[in-house]
């Protein structure tokens, strides 16, 4: 009988404690100003935290309205891509292999301006920015977004958009090569990666890029530990993808909280596609990183239901809830579909 009733006791600790689970979405500064109604809506839904885009200036008007409903507020910031210090410093812009820089070449879209993370004046640029968001009492965290380079592969479904194959990494996309990159490189190793007949294959090279982010993450969280503020992150969807995609070795930043863009209908995924890149996330990183599913709800907008089943597929994978891109953009129905399961989820108990 004790056996028994120690096997139940084991099985109900391993089932996902679907009444802890927490839930946010990346969002903007209301348009009308009305922060009222605004988290009002929230806290009617559910909503437990917000990704907010905006200045230190507005996101700092949100607090007090933010604590009186209990909804936690994390200032989501683009990190890497940053428009006004790239307007200051176009030579801190990143070049591809081609030796073609951002300054005088787009790639894909306008808005990307990535700096290169090396730079020690890139570096302290971007923590003068973030201080103004650390200081705020009462914000939760930093949220780190953009904190990668520009797409070497990009997702599946927008190769179309662009007209381009990428079943490997091609020159016209692979960044990184910023002079002053290249000098530390090869002042470390004693060859330029360009040289290599395989660039691709050269793991010294890929790691180093890498590193050379992962050493900058670390500065930003000390500076926000410091003051008092977790740091967070909305990277790609697992970390595997992210070093290959956008050389992002978010699986080795130790995040507080991490809200990967599980974005399935960019990747033709399914429910099950979520599911496995949730687990993927659980064992790829370490403590004390918890994993909130990031899901597209534009994604979801065809199928009844589907929503909710990728959101209770993902918390039984392992994740401590979600966060959605984006509440704003969610019909009726759907926003009252996530209420209901909301309710549901905080009735159930382990």
């Amino acid at each position: 009988m004790k056996k028994l009733v120690l096997l139940a006791l084991l099985c109900l600790m391993s089932l996902p404690s679907f009444s802890q689970a927490r839930f946010f979405t990346w969002t903007h500064y209301p348009k009308d100003g009305d922060l009222k109604s605004y988290f009002e809506e929230l806290h009617d839904v559910g909503i437990d935290g917000i990704l907010v885009n905006s200045s230190a200036e507005k996101i700092k008007e949100m607090l007090p309205m933010a604590k009186k409903y209990g909804i936690e507020v994390h200032a989501w910031i683009m990190v890497m891509s940053n428009a006004e210090i790239a307007k200051a410093h176009p030579e801190w812009l990143d070049y591809n292999r081609l030796g073609q820089s951002l300054a005088k070449k787009k790639a894909y879209v306008d808005y990307y301006k990535f700096l290169n993370p090396i730079i020690p004046g890139v570096q302290t640029a971007i923590l003068e920015q973030l201080k103004a968001f650390t200081v705020l009492k009462g914000l939760k965290s930093i949220s780190l977004d953009y904190c990668r380079y520009v797409d070497a592969i990009l997702p599946t479904s927008l190769w179309p958009k662009y007209g381009i194959k990428q079943d490997k990494v091609y020159p016209e996309w692979d960044y990184g090569y910023h002079p002053a990159m290249l000098e530390a490189f090869e002042k470390e190793y004693g060859y330029d990666p360009r040289n290599q007949e395989d660039v691709n294959g050269d793991e010294k090279w890929h790691q180093f890029r890498m590193t050379a982010l992962n050493k900058f993450v670390k500065r930003i969280q000390q500076m926000a530990h410091a003051d008092g503020k977790l740091v967070t992150a909305s990277p790609f969807p697992t970390p595997e993808m992210s070093r290959q995609m956008v050389y992002q070795d978010w699986g080795a930043w130790q995040l507080d909280k991490a809200f990967p863009m599980i974005y399935n209908g960019f990747y033709y995924g399914d429910i099950e596609w979520i599911t496995n890149c949730v687990k993927a996330c659980v064992h790829q990183t370490t403590p004390p990183t918890e994993i909130y599913v990031g899901l597209f709800t534009d994604d979801f907008k065809q199928e009844k239901g589907s929503l909710s089943k990728a959101i209770k597929s993902s918390i039984q994978a392992g994740a401590k809830g979600f966060s959605l891109f984006m509440f704003a953009s969610m019909d009726a129905a759907q926003k009252q579909e996530l209420k209901t399961l909301i309710q549901e989820l905080k009735r159930k108990t382990r």
